[in-house]
């Protein structure tokens, strides 16, 4: 038996946090980009674009969540890392 690789996404919409990306059974698919507009519809062979952010990655908030901050004494020496403060005055972006 031959091992068949999948296919690559066809759009680089399929793998984008903005992207909206609809198959119809017939196959016909309708890509569309949820940075530019609800309504805005974009070709379905899409191969790069300025506003690209990969789903499959932690964004920047993420990050920040779970971040240790490096502490400082009055003098501004360091004294060394801190874990994540949970009461900090973040807005929840849940």
């Amino acid at each position: 038996m031959t091992y068949v690789p999948p296919d690559p996404p066809s759009t680089l919409c399929v793998t984008c946090s903005q992207g909206v990306v609809i198959r119809r059974r017939n196959g016909v698919m309708i890509a569309g980009c949820a940075f530019l507009g609800s309504r805005f519809r974009v070709p379905v062979d899409v191969e790069t674009c300025s506003q690209y952010e990969d789903r499959t990655l932690p964004n920047r908030w993420d990050m920040e969540k779970i971040a240790w901050t490096l502490g400082t004494d009055t003098r501004g020496r360091v004294l060394g890392f801190r874990p994540p403060n949970k009461d900090k005055n973040r807005d929840d972006h849940d």
